[in-house]
Parts: structure tokens; C-alpha cells; sequence
């Protein structure tokens, strides 16, 4: 098997993933999407909606009945946001998040491994101030990690 930019297999464990966050969609129709998710049974909104100021999207999280949480993100014509090549092709399954111990050490890996960091850590909104970060991967695609919460801190 071949290094994934760079990254050779058993990434994750290597970048201290704890966990998947949560699953990202892109649509021009946010709150039509929004209620899409909605519908099915059992999910319920989790945080948002809202607008992310950082990354220039609309969001909101769903859970749904089986425990996996959706981020909606939704694109605003006019409006520089990273989002809008994806939703020009049709939007849809953008990216995986992960939480990370250590986004610093997580993204030293990827450096090592010569990956290509997209978004170095930057406070985000959408997580109540703890820090993102994106980077590519050739056979998981667009990734983003998020900080773990620290102790005391509650669930947003």
C-alpha cells in the first residue's frame, strides 16, 4: 500500500484521534437541508443554525437516530466562502471531523508526513472558540480536526 500524501497507513492513530465529530454536507438550499435531516426519525438539532463568520457558511448539526451528528453547511451567493467550488459541483458528503488530544501534534504529523495542511488552527465559532484545522488526504480527502474539549468545559 502507498503513503497517502505522505500519510502511510494508521494515520489516525498517529494524529491522536479520539473520535469522529461529525460528517460535513454542503448544499445551496440550507434551510431546505436542514429540514431534510430534520424529517428523519429520532434527529434532533444539536447546535446551531447559525453563521460561522470564520468560514463564511451557514451551519447546523443534526443527530441522527444512529448516533452519527451531520453538519449542514450552507453557501451564500456573493460570499467568499471555502464552500463554494463543492456546492458549484452539486455539494453533498464534504468531509469527516475528528477530535484530536492535541491539534498541534496532530498537524506536526501531517507536516512530517509532508500532508498538506489546508486551514492551520483557528478558533471557530461553531465549536465555542476551540480551535479547527483542515488538511488533505488522498484516500479520506478533505479532513478536519477539532481540539477536544477540556476538562470543565461543557458540551456546546
Amino acid at each position: 500500500m502507498t503513503a497517502m500524501a505522505g500519510l502511510a497507513p494508521g494515520a489516525l492513530a498517529r494524529l491522536g484521534v479520539l473520535g469522529v465529530d461529525h460528517v460535513a454536507v454542503t448544499t445551496r438550499r440550507f434551510e431546505e437541508t436542514l429540514a431534510d435531516y430534520l424529517s428523519a426519525p429520532g434527529a434532533k438539532l444539536v447546535k446551531g443554525p447559525g453563521w460561522n463568520p470564520t468560514q463564511k457558511v451557514d451551519y447546523a448539526f443534526v443527530a441522527v437516530n444512529s448516533g452519527l451528528t451531520v453538519e449542514i453547511l450552507g453557501f451564500k451567493e456573493g460570499v467568499d466562502s471555502p464552500i463554494e467550488q463543492h456546492v458549484r459541483r452539486g455539494g453533498g458528503a464534504y468531509h469527516l471531523c475528528f477530535v484530536v488530544a492535541d491539534i498541534e501534534a496532530a498537524l506536526a504529523e501531517v507536516r512530517a508526513a509532508r500532508g498538506m495542511i489546508v486551514l492551520k488552527p483557528t478558533p471557530d465559532v461553531a465549536f465555542g472558540g476551540r480551535r479547527i484545522a483542515f488538511f488533505m488526504h488522498r484516500a479520506h480527502g478533505l479532513v478536519e480536526l477539532v481540539e477536544a474539549e477540556k476538562p470543565g468545559e461543557g458540551k456546546e
